[in-house]
């Protein structure tokens, strides 16, 4: 009776870990599969992003000259030279540009220029030229030169209040070997071994190879045109984890199957507690020690046991290789974000070319600030400097750029820029402690600042800190209006502000760290 018990206790031993390991394979497949589809559209997102902002930035540049009085009383006038010199061939000849061809016609056709750096295609069979030219409307499209996708801004000429519509200005921007290599550093370059555009899709559907590789067209259009971003991606660290994990779990049910054949072999009282010893070693590395190891029986009456025990441990240090392996990817990831912050602040710098210095600038002061009063976040206060201003992207470059003061209705345009920015990275986790800043970084400590009013300690800290940092650079920079302040000055009408527009125990730490570092400079300049 005992040996037929013991046999059935084998046999469903055995298929009991054969449907496990059959469970465990299906799992893994469906997870790999669920992954594969959230990748592509994560990437997606990422490249329907990078097209927007470079549209964005195509519209501005082209608002900055089609909507402008001057502009357009010259096209009438057929002023090659006069358009050339301060509307539009300028635009093809400057790389900070980035355009590559611009295009004007007066409302009769009889008056075209056409300027350009290395392609060409035909503007006049464009849908936008033609919105621009009969319909005096604007739009953006797609289009393909035989190589590389083009992206097309087109707009009529307009007066100052962006009436009166005439003739018509389009400007492109190719994508090409540098716009892709961007593109490939905003969808982490790391996983992808070759990025490529075409008129048609190379892989009509998700092709997944494996645990870790993954090959997909991703569709991107405007005004109804469509081409595709290929992307072949090796995700190293995915294929290790499903490997080890499958590893793991062969060896966790043979040694259990082999525990559980002594167990009706050996002495039953001994073998349990051993087993027990093993369940809360196989307990803590669950719980995140992976460090732990169990100490094998030296009696040698039960070498099962001691194999259970070796297979664990041979787990648990499997496992730990494969989280420091994670933390390395993570390190390379962090450093992929910070490539992503940098690419954003360039994005700035395109519209307004003096906030890229000024924001790094007022990030070193931020920090000095936040070090000297013991801030605990101090990697979100850097991200918060730096990108403090990044709503300007929303501004028209003839507002920032203006040379004269501001109008009152182009001063209220300006003060949009922290909502603006607020509203850029508002619902990405990475900005979730930073947009607060970004958003109250011009309110006032009297609560006469803006966007809402706050006042005293109802500014978050971060942005009390950031306030500071930024008026005492700006100051001291050289504007379009103007020429910088001596530090000294400046300083003096931050300590003039103190308790009206700042936080006066944070002025009273700024001033204490400016001059150790106008102390340690004089000193230098003596040796």
């Amino acid at each position: 009776m005992y040996k037929k018990i013991r046999r059935l206790l084998i046999i469903l031993a055995i298929l009991g870990i054969a449907l496990m390991i059959l469970g465990i394979t299906f799992t893994n497949d469906f997870s790999w599969k669920k992954y594969a589809v959230n990748y592509k559209f994560e990437k997606q997102e990422q490249i329907e992003y990078y097209i927007e902002r470079n549209i964005e930035d195509l519209s501005v540049i082209l608002e900055s000259s089609a909507e402008w009085t001057a502009a357009r009383d010259r096209i009438l006038m057929k002023d090659s030279d006069w358009l050339y010199e301060n509307a539009t061939g300028y635009l093809a000849d400057t790389t900070s540009f980035n355009i590559d061809q611009v295009y004007t016609s007066n409302e009769e056709g009889d008056f075209k220029r056409n300027y350009m750096r290395e392609i060409f295609i035909d503007i006049e069979d464009l849908n936008s030229y033609k919105k621009a030219i009969y319909d005096d409307e604007k739009s953006v499209e797609l289009a393909w030169d035989g190589i590389y996708p083009v992206l097309v801004a087109a707009s009529p000429f307009y007066d100052n209040s962006v009436e009166n519509p005439t003739g018509c200005m389009v400007i492109t921007r190719v994508i090409k070997e540098e716009e892709i290599k961007d593109l490939k550093r905003v969808l982490v370059s790391s996983e992808i071994e070759e990025i490529f555009i075409s008129k048609n899709p190379l892989y009509k559907e998700l092709v997944t190879d494996g645990f870790g590789e993954i090959k997909v067209s991703i569709p991107f259009g405007l005004g109804g045109k469509y081409l595709y971003v290929n992307i072949d991606a090796k995700i190293d660290y995915l294929t290790d984890m499903f490997k080890v994990q499958g590893r793991v779990l062969i060896y966790i049910l043979s040694v259990v199957a082999i525990a559980f054949i002594a167990i009706l072999f050996k002495n039953t009282k001994v073998l349990v507690r051993k087993i027990i010893v093993v369940i809360e070693a196989v307990e803590k590395i669950s719980a995140g020690n992976y460090h732990i190891k169990i100490e094998e029986d030296k009696s040698k009456m039960l070498p099962e046991v001691n194999i259970l025990i070796a297979s664990v441990n041979k787990m648990s240090s499997e496992v730990e290789g494969h989280i420091q392996t994670i933390e390395e990817y993570s390190k390379d990831m962090s450093q992929k974000y910070v490539e992503m912050i940098e690419l954003l602040v360039r994005t700035v710098e395109l519209n307004d070319s003096y906030t890229y210095q000024h924001s790094f600038s007022v990030s070193d002061h931020a920090l000095m600030i936040g070090r000297a009063i013991g801030f605990d976040d101090l990697e979100n206060l850097e991200l918060a400097a730096k990108l403090h201003d990044v709503g300007k992207i929303a501004i028209s470059t003839g507002i920032l750029n203006k040379p004269g003061k501001l109008t009152e209705d182009e001063y209220k345009i300006i003060k949009t820029h922290s909502q603006e920015g607020y509203n850029l990275v508002d619902g990405i986790d990475v900005f979730a402690k930073a947009k607060e800043a970004i958003l109250y970084h011009h309110e006032r400590y009297d609560g006469k600042g803006y966007p809402v009013g706050l006042k005293g300690n109802e500014i978050p800290l971060m942005a009390q800190i950031i306030s500071i940092a930024d008026v005492y650079d700006a100051l001291t920079s050289n504007r379009s209006y103007r020429k910088a302040m001596e530090c000294e000055k400046a300083i003096n009408i931050i300590k003039k502000d103190a308790g009206t527009a700042f936080n006066p125990e944070l002025v009273e730490v700024f001033i204490k760290e400016m001059q150790k570092q106008i102390k340690e400079k004089h000193n230098k300049e003596e040796v």
